[in-house]
């Protein structure tokens, strides 16, 4: 095992405990490292780390959650837009407010712009039940009786999934950079281990042909697929191109909410065996307007890896 991905990172350092174990067999002693920093402490590091990312594991859920349930609402909102601007262009004909309403957003814009346009909905709503033009006997209604009243208290419910959406944007950021900074540390102290083994055993020590390996081996990076993504019928579809690498492992299909892929921040949607290059998936598409960023990832069985392209996915 060795650093590469996320997923490479506690067993990677669960390796290094074994094998620090075992030396401090061998010498009879508890070999340290600078600091002084002993297996005691990588350990205690290690199980930080661990608690670390299952919190980022865990704020990613909630993150999940909470833009799932803002793009259901949104979804409605949208349903309601087009009803108001067609009741606008049909009612109100050559009235000050038959060109009012905002324009639907676009589905690739960001959640903020879909709550910007429906607070305008309400305000030109507003006006003409307030002051109706010439002609026109309000309120104003939409399909089924719909009043300005119930559209406010949805409107209020959109604004706080999207407090909410915001709020889980944050702290996911938040929990990834205590996880970093903790991986930094402890990746950082195990830097010197190596060094240190060969200076305490003795060289014919069998356990200096184990010292595990903490970084993939450099020039082993393997060349990207190409990766496609449409939607079909009722699923989100991603193929990609059959890497040719002799020491593939599996592929790995990872997600990003955007507008641009950060792999910092991206999440591992899942794990395909080689010699399948198609995944179904509604993660993070679980309503219409539903959108994210995929890539494809080589992984070879010496753990070095290679991210294909981005591709886009937007449910209908």
């Amino acid at each position: 095992m060795s650093i590469s991905n996320q997923d490479s990172w506690l067993p990677t350092f669960q390796e290094f405990v074994n094998h620090w174990t075992a030396v401090n067999s061998e010498l009879g002693s508890q070999m340290t490292l600078l600091g002084p920093y002993s297996m005691a402490n990588f350990t205690a590091d290690r199980a930080s780390l661990d608690t670390l990312m299952t919190a980022v594991t865990t704020a990613d859920n909630v993150l999940t959650n909470a833009k799932g349930d803002l793009d259901i609402k949104i979804a409605g909102g949208v349903a309601r837009l087009k009803q108001f601007r067609g009741a606008c262009q049909s009612l109100l004909v050559g009235s000050q407010y038959e060109k009012s309403p905002p324009l639907v957003p676009s589905p690739a814009s960001i959640p903020g712009k879909f709550v910007k346009a429906f607070d305008d909905m309400a305000n030109v709503w507003l006006q003409v039940n307030t002051t109706p033009p010439t002609g026109f006997t309000g309120p104003l209604t939409l399909q089924g009786g719909y009043l300005i009243a119930t559209y406010t208290t949805e409107l209020a419910a959109i604004r706080t999934a999207y407090v909410t959406y915001t709020n889980a944007q944050e702290n996911a950021r938040i929990a990834r950079e205590a996880r970093d900074i903790q991986f930094k540390k402890v990746y950082n102290k195990i830097k010197g281990y190596k060094g240190r083994c060969i200076s305490m055993l003795a060289s014919n020590s069998s356990l200096l042909g184990t010292i595990p390996v903490l970084r993939a081996p450099a020039g082993g990076t393997p060349d990207p697929v190409v990766l496609t993504g449409v939607w079909v019928s009722s699923t989100g579809r991603l193929t990609w191109t059959p890497s040719t690498n002799p020491n593939l492992d599996h592929y790995q299909v990872r997600f990003h909410y955007g507008p641009k892929y950060k792999a910092a921040e991206e999440q591992i949607v899942a794990t395909v065996a080689a010699g399948t290059h198609l995944l179904d998936t509604l993660y993070n598409l679980g309503a219409s307007g539903s959108s994210g960023l995929f890539k494809v990832y080589v992984v070879l069985t010496t753990n070095n890896e290679k991210g294909s392209n981005a591709v886009k996915i937007t449910r209908p």
